[in-house]
């Protein structure tokens, strides 16, 4: 629930006199102004990252085409403040769901040394008849780097380049190795970086290609030669590589901000495959890494997971 403003006597009356107090109904304009922690200009650093002080302008746009000119004047301005709950950078105006507005910051009154992360002037425009709070300021530290929201996941090929280092390899080593160690926190079925690198590295053959024999044991107990031959590409390796992948896919972005390329998966993104009964990356990466542990269901864990890796069942728009 928002705090209310009470109309002023005075307010509506100003209302009536200009003859627009029958052409639209009083409600509440307003949201918060936020320091933008990871700079991607969405509201989701928390309800503790509002900034209080900051005086918010709303000029009347009389002609409702979202600039302030002509005889735009301005309406009303509030200073953020903690709402009822305590949680800061809170600011409303009393408003006409017929009005128009242009919004925008006044910066003689935003903390030293930060910029917009949000557009600089809101267009309020077609109200509802009732309290609108989406008109929010996002301001950060002109330093950080904006992260995406999400990112895309990226195939067996992707990931092989990355480990053998070509120059089309989007990575330095130092990246990857984050990502790996990323990678062995979030399963036990790969020791170390080898592990993964020779279950990734595997030709149609069944020969790994990794950095010579290492005697890694996984979780299964077997440990993967590189430059040696591993049991006739048994369906055991073909799903241990897609996984491999999968893997990488979730620890990549895990480590978004860390990495000068953004890819891979949330575990939290949803997901919407006939084929895996799960509602999300998280869910399918837990049961194809529990047929691998257990060696069962091989073929459907390979197939799954190599799904995922090519973005079936995921709604997202992948140009970043």
């Amino acid at each position: 629930m928002k705090m209310y403003r009470i109309f002023s006597l005075a307010l509506l009356i100003s209302f009536i006199f200009a003859g627009t107090a029958l052409a639209g109904v009083p409600m509440i304009v307003g949201d918060y102004v936020w320091f933008d922690e990871n700079g991607n200009g969405l509201q989701d650093d928390g309800a503790e990252n509002g900034i209080n002080g900051v005086r918010v302008i709303f000029y009347r746009d009389y002609e409702c085409n979202g600039v302030i000119d002509g005889n735009d004047e301005i309406y009303d301005y509030d200073y953020t403040a903690n709402d009822e709950y305590g949680n800061p950078g809170y600011y409303y105006i009393p408003a006409v769901s017929s009005f128009c507005f242009v919004a925008f910051l006044d910066f003689d009154y935003v903390p030293a040394g930060l910029i917009s992360s949000t557009p600089e002037e809101l267009s309020v425009v077609d109200l509802p008849d009732y309290d609108y709070f989406e008109v929010d300021f996002g301001l950060k530290d002109p330093t950080t780097t904006p992260q995406p929201d999400f990112a895309c996941p990226k195939t067996i090929g992707f990931w092989k380049q990355q480990f053998k280092q070509e120059h089309s390899a989007k990575y330095s080593q130092e990246e990857l190795n984050l990502i790996v160690e990323t990678a062995l926190e979030l399963t036990d079925v790969f020791d170390d970086y080898e592990d993964i690198e020779d279950a990734l590295l595997m030709d149609g053959n069944g020969y790994h290609h990794g950095r010579g024999c290492h005697g890694g044991h996984g979780r299964h107990g077997h440990g993967k030669c590189g430059s040696c031959h591993h049991g006739g590409n048994s369906m055991q390796d073909k799903a241990e590589q897609q996984f491999a992948a999968l893997l990488l896919n979730l620890a990549a972005y895990d480590v978004i901000g860390q990495i000068g390329f953004p890819a891979g998966l949330s575990e939290d993104t949803e997901l919407f495959l006939y084929y895996i009964d799960a509602d999300t990356v998280g869910e399918a990466f837990g049961q194809i890494e529990w047929s691998i542990v257990n060696s069962t269901w091989l073929e459907w864990a390979k197939t799954a997971a190599d799904m995922i890796n090519n973005g079936w069942g995921i709604e997202l728009d992948c140009e970043l």
